[in-house]
């Protein structure tokens, strides 16, 4: 019993650590091209999943997961 305890608690950790190990989490900060300055409410989409994203915060500042794969972003 104590045995497939263990197995089942590895097997488990082992999921996890692949689950997680297929995203990432970017960030950065939207800003104008012409002056520099923070441009809020900009949304950024990861191109390959349309689904995924997520609009920049006041300060032109945003955080996205990624998934493995994923090579590009549409701002």
């Amino acid at each position: 019993m104590k045995r497939k305890l263990i197995v089942a608690f590895t097997l488990i950790l082992a999921l996890l650590v692949s689950v997680s190990a297929q995203q990432r989490t970017i960030t950065g900060t939207v800003t104008s091209a012409s002056d520099g300055l923070a441009l809020p409410g900009v949304s950024v989409v990861v191109k390959e999943a349309a689904t995924i994203g997520v609009i920049t915060d006041v300060n032109g500042k945003f955080s996205i997961n990624v998934p493995s794969g994923a090579e590009n972003l549409e701002f």
